[in-house]
Formats: C-alpha cells, sequence, structure tokens
C-alpha cells in the first residue's frame, strides 16, 4: 500500500498541511480580527451618530434613558439598564454660549420644567448627576487655566423659578464639595448681584406687602368707627 506522504500520491492542490497549518488555517478562518474590527466601528458610529445631534437632543436622549430604565447613572444605582456611557455622561457638560439664562444642563436642571421627563428623574440619580456636573466645573476651569464665566447664578435661577427640589439637592451635593456652597451662594450675574442679593430685590417687597396687608386689616375697624353718622349708625369704610 502506497503511503500518503510519498511525493508521487500528492495532490497538485498542494501539499499535505502540517498540525502548525491547520491551526493557523483555523484561527484566520474563525475571524475573530475582523469581527473585533467591526464591533469597534458599531461602537464608533453609535458615538458618532450622538455627537451628531444637537446638544438639546443629546441630553433629552440622556434624560429619557435614565427615566425608562434603559441606562443607570452608575453601578451604584439599581435595576437592569446598562450603565450610561461616558461620552454621554460628558455631554451634559457641554455649554450653549448663545444662551444667557441656560447656557449650561444646571441651568436647565435649575428651571422647573414640567415637561422633558424631568419629573420622573429618580432623586438619587439627580443628585449624582449635579454633583458629577459640579465637580467637572472646578476640574474644567483648573485644567484649562480658565476664569469662570459670568453666567446667572444656578441658585438663582432655581430661585426665580420656584425649584426648591433643585435648591435642596444643590446644597446637599455642595456640602460635599468642599467651599462649593459658599462659591455658589456669592456668584454673581451680569449686575453684581448674588442670589441673596436676589432674594431681597425679589422677595421683600413681596414681603412688605403682606405686611402692609395684615397692618391695614388690623386698623380698618378702628377707622370704621370714625364713620359713624351722627345717628350713631355705622357705615362703611
Amino acid at each position: 500500500m502506497a503511503s500518503y506522504l510519498d511525493d508521487d500520491n500528492v495532490s497538485d492542490a498542494g501539499s499535505v498541511p502540517s498540525l502548525d497549518n491547520l491551526q493557523y488555517d483555523e484561527i484566520l478562518d474563525i475571524g475573530y480580527p475582523e469581527d473585533i474590527d467591526r464591533h469597534h466601528v458599531e461602537e464608533k458610529s453609535e458615538e458618532s451618530q450622538f455627537k451628531e445631534q444637537a446638544w438639546e437632543q443629546q441630553w433629552k436622549e440622556v434624560i429619557r434613558s435614565l427615566v425608562s430604565g434603559e441606562a443607570r447613572w452608575d453601578e451604584s444605582v439599581q435595576g437592569q439598564g446598562r450603565l450610561l456611557e461616558e461620552y454621554k455622561k460628558k455631554a451634559l457638560t457641554s455649554r450653549d454660549a448663545r444662551e444667557r439664562t441656560t447656557p449650561t444642563f444646571l441651568h436647565i436642571l435649575a428651571k422647573r420644567r414640567d415637561t422633558d421627563d424631568f419629573g420622573n428623574l429618580p432623586g438619587d440619580t439627580l443628585l449624582k448627576i449635579i454633583k458629577y456636573l459640579l465637580e467637572y466645573q472646578d476640574s474644567a476651569l483648573a485644567e484649562g487655566g480658565l476664569s469662570k464665566p459670568k453666567d446667572d447664578p444656578i441658585l438663582r435661577v432655581a430661585m426665580e423659578f420656584n425649584n426648591t427640589k433643585f435648591i435642596e439637592s444643590v446644597i446637599d451635593c455642595s456640602s460635599k464639595i468642599p467651599g462649593k456652597l459658599d462659591e455658589l451662594l456669592n456668584a454673581t450675574d451680569h449686575d453684581g448681584m448674588n442670589c441673596l442679593h436676589y432674594a431681597f430685590k425679589e422677595q421683600l417687597p413681596k414681603a412688605l406687602g403682606v405686611h402692609q396687608g395684615i397692618k391695614h386689616e388690623k386698623i380698618a375697624p378702628a377707622k370704621t368707627r370714625d364713620n359713624e353718622d351722627n345717628n350713631g349708625i355705622l357705615t362703611s369704610a
């Protein structure tokens, strides 16, 4: 019987492959490098598509995914949703220089909104977002060597919209960042007013108005007694 390894019996198609060649060919047939590249391109494409959106569409997408449970801010948040991608978190740190009242996402949160799912955003997630953004403010300015922009103070914006939930959340988060609460309280707008100035300017007249109303009610009975006619009949003031 002829040996299969005889040179005369080797097929014209090629020599009998060795074990090493078989292993190498099998690895090539599996196609791992191609799959990895395709997966990388798909991920890159998803990120690119997200970044191509307008900023408003970006943060709306992030909020919707967090409210629906499709995504979680971090591992400490319970649920089955995926962890929110870092580039989507970073999108919340963007600025819209064209907007004076809402140039940052903190300003958007400061406004009292009943739309865009803000009302359904879990409280613990809201705290994490606010803390993340407050910390980013400091690191971005330090790394870039930039001066703090003259935005409307976020606490003043929240007071204007009676957004007590946001104010309480900011105070809670600021207490964990040394010096941050003082910074926020002392932040001034284009007119040099901080949130305390705003409180006195806007709220004090209202308080005085209420005080005057109460005072008027107290002294009204005394005045009406002076309006009695000659017959001793009390007339209305």
